[in-house]
């Protein structure tokens, strides 16, 4: 399953930790991404892409510093109003700030764009276009020059038919890349649900195959999270989320 084409690494694009809903540190994060990269022998880079924060990534950075894993910065990032459309931004470096929430995509892309960031509609096409960019909404900015790539995997979740059209119509005009992302809230329990290929095994390597459209998604292992920790993320991201967002300000 986990087998890469000689001279691909792993992309794990997709990541999320306490900072926003997920029910991981950025220590516990790098601690399952460490042990898969030994486990499975393929060099493995990680983007962690909290909701409208950056919070989390300096200290991701510094513990994946000391443990040699490469370590993208990233943003899951909502646009316009409820109901929001997410989109992945993806930087090289450290960015200084986030990208403000509730702008519209055009503004929103372009601030990333502006930051040299790469964007991604994050499970595009998904749930009914709630949270979600729809194939129609894809087109219109992508025949704008304004995405690099689209998440059509997320999770165990494979929407490639349903933007099938999609895609071969915006590759006719330049490359597209298409990923792979677990959408990872539970550490190791979810880490590898989906990847992405791609060929090299840096950070810019990434980024040069994303803009050449070399990515290959991938469906990977069952999420070993239990009901019990569903659970116990919808009432963190909800209720816990929501008093540290409004009430107790420090998000």
């Amino acid at each position: 399953m986990f087998e890469a084409p000689n001279g691909y690494a792993i992309a794990l694009t997709h990541l999320h930790t306490r900072e926003s809903d997920g029910m991981v540190t950025p220590r516990q994060l790098i601690d399952g991404i460490d042990k898969a990269q030994q486990q499975f022998e393929v060099p493995i880079i990680g983007a962690l892409t909290n909701h409208d924060t950056i919070n989390g990534i300096t200290e991701a950075m510094k513990v994946a510093s000391c443990r040699g894993i490469r370590l993208m910065a990233g943003q899951e990032i909502s646009m316009g109003r409820w109901p929001s459309k997410h989109v992945l931004a993806y930087w090289k470096g450290e960015p200084t700030s986030p990208i403000p929430h509730g702008r519209t995509p055009e503004w929103t892309i372009d601030a990333i764009k502006s930051s040299k960031g790469l964007v991604i509609p994050a499970h595009a096409n998904g749930y009914g276009g709630l949270g979600s960019l729809t194939a129609k909404e894809i087109a219109n900015l992508g025949n704008k020059g304004l995405l690099d790539g689209i998440e059509t995997i997320n999770g165990s979740n494979d929407r490639t038919e349903g933007l099938a059209s999609t895609i071969t119509e915006l590759r006719q005009n330049r490359p597209l890349a298409v990923l792979g992302g677990s959408d990872s809230h539970y550490g190791e329990m979810d880490l590898l649900t989906s990847y992405t290929l791609f060929p090299g095994e840096t950070v810019d390597d990434f980024f040069t195959a994303v803009s050449e459209g070399t990515t290959i998604p991938v469906i990977g292992e069952r999420s070993m999270a239990t009901p019990k920790d569903k659970v116990a993320q919808f009432l963190y991201s909800n209720v816990t989320l929501n008093v540290r967002r409004y009430v107790l300000k420090n998000l």
